[in-house]
């Protein structure tokens, strides 16, 4: 019906604001509670092409959006303020909520989504 964004009643705040930012930059967002349901009927799960589900805490965000960027680990940490081991928990935490195995992988969803461009 012309919606680009579906976010449940029960949203928390934050999950609110991120629906409105990925709306906002020409995004579809589905709230990730309502992701499952988003299935082919050849059982084939959409991937990031098919369908933006951002469940990426704020600081997972970062993280992506800064090694996607080029930073190496240590350069983001300093930047973030934290270790370069924490970055990393980040980082691989955000990379399996995205479903991303690589780097190439990581920089192609940040550049599909936006997140290459300056602040």
């Amino acid at each position: 019906m012309g919606a680009a964004g579906y976010a449940l009643k029960r949203s928390a705040s934050e999950e609110l604001v991120r629906a409105v930012r990925v709306v906002a930059s020409g995004g579809t967002y589905v709230d990730p509670a309502l992701a499952h349901m988003f299935v082919q009927s050849n059982g084939r799960r959409l991937g990031p092409n098919d369908m933006r589900t951002p469940s990426l805490s704020e600081r997972e965000a970062e993280v992506i959006r800064l090694v996607a960027r080029g930073q190496s680990a240590k350069e983001a940490a300093d930047q973030l303020g934290i270790s370069p081991r924490t970055l990393e928990t980040y980082k691989g935490r955000a990379m399996a909520k995205l479903e991303l195995r690589s780097r190439a992988e990581l920089i192609n969803y940040a550049m599909r989504n936006g997140w290459l461009r300056e602040p």
